[in-house]
Formats: C-alpha cells, sequence, structure tokens
C-alpha cells in the first residue's frame, strides 16, 4: 500500500508543481495560491496520512493476534499473557521505524537547506522547494534515501552536462527544481525491484 500511495502523492504533487509553475510563468494571478504554503501542507498532510495508516495496520494486527484463525496461540503475544511493551515493540519496529528514520532525515534536511539557502540570499533554491525536497527524501523510504542521493546528484550533473554541451548556455547548471519529485518517483519504483537483492536486505529496517 505505502508503494502505490507514495506514487500517487508524488504523481499529484508533480502534477501541482508544474501547474503552479506554468502560471508563474505566464503571469497570471498567482498572489491566491501560494506554492510555499500548498508544497508544506502536502509535506505534513502526507506525514499524517502515513503515520494514520501505521496506527491502522498496528491496531489491525492486535486484532489479528487478538481474534484471528491462530488465536489459541497469537494471544500469548498480548496482556494479560505478555507485557503491552512487546506488541508496542513489535508495532514501532514493523510499521513504524522505516518511516520515523525517513521523517528524522527528511526534517533535518529541511532545516539544513532553508539555513544555508537564507546564509546565501535564496540562491540555490526557491522556498518552495525545501518541503519539495523534504517530502521526496520522506516517502523514498529507508534505505531508498541513499538511491535518492545518488539519483538526485547524478541526474542533476547529467542534465547541466547535457545543457552546457548543446546549449548556448555555459556554464549554467540544471536546477534541482524539476527534478526533487521526479527522482523520487523512480527511486520508489526502482526500489521495488532492489527490494528483494541482498545488498537492499542489509540496510532495510
Amino acid at each position: 500500500m505505502f508503494f502505490y500511495l507514495s506514487l500517487i502523492i508524488l504523481i499529484l504533487v508533480l502534477g501541482a508543481q508544474l501547474t503552479l509553475r506554468s502560471l508563474a510563468i505566464k503571469r497570471a494571478v498567482v498572489d491566491l495560491v501560494n506554492p510555499v504554503k500548498i508544497f508544506k501542507s502536502f509535506f505534513y498532510g502526507t506525514i499524517v496520512l502515513i503515520f494514520s495508516n501505521s496506527f491502522y495496520l498496528s491496531y489491525s494486527q492486535y486484532k489479528i493476534w487478538k481474534y484471528g484463525l491462530f488465536t489459541e496461540f497469537t494471544k500469548f503475544f498480548l496482556p494479560p499473557h505478555q507485557s503491552i511493551s512487546y506488541f508496542i515493540g513489535y508495532a514501532l519496529f514493523h510499521f513504524f521505524a522505516t518511516h520515523l528514520v525517513s521523517l528524522v532525515l527528511a526534517i533535518l534536511f529541511l532545516k539544513a537547506v532553508k539555513y544555508y539557502n537564507k546564509k546565501f540570499e535564496e540562491k540555490f533554491f526557491y522556498p518552495e522547494e525545501y518541503h519539495l525536497g523534504a517530502l521526496a527524501i520522506f516517502l523514498s523510504g529507508f534505505p531508498g534515501i541513499f538511491l535518492y542521493i545518488i539519483s538526485i546528484f547524478l541526474a542533476s550533473a547529467l542534465g547541466s552536462l547535457i545543457l552546457n554541451k548543446f546549449s548556448t548556455l555555459k556554464g549554467e547548471r540544471v536546477s534541482f527544481y524539476y527534478l526533487w519529485i521526479p527522482v523520487a518517483i523512480f527511486v520508489i519504483i526502482i526500489s521495488k525491484w532492489l527490494a528483494e537483492t541482498k545488498i537492499w536486505q542489509l540496510f532495510k529496517i
């Protein structure tokens, strides 16, 4: 479910991103539409949605252990046969851990990029990119985040190389603006295949 949910969210965000940018280029009335607020809402809304799903999965697991087909065995994982801390630990590890790690990394990225971009007078990123990048990192998951970081820098370097080779604009670099979300979509799709490899299993929580 997380796989499809992530793709749906990212495709919606990409659509919104392209639409908003198109309106800005055409000098349309964009005062009523604040891109920063929109992508910020997407970011925090996604966090709520993903963790709500984690709570739902935890609740479902509890019900299965208590009332499922194998309840004569699984009931011993729950109170009064077992401390509730056992179930909480199980739920945290299986339904929350990956998202918590991704969330921490996304927030660290958000804070760092905000700080350094403002320090250099917003020279490198548009303000709405903070939450675009953070959302992409969060949904890339763990260990997908490592692949995401490598992929986005490779995409930027390759794009800049092509731009400088075939364009009259020399010394220019490709902006990350249109890379955050497409690269995340690529990483999520390829991660589904990589999940079966041994190296992926080594890093997976």
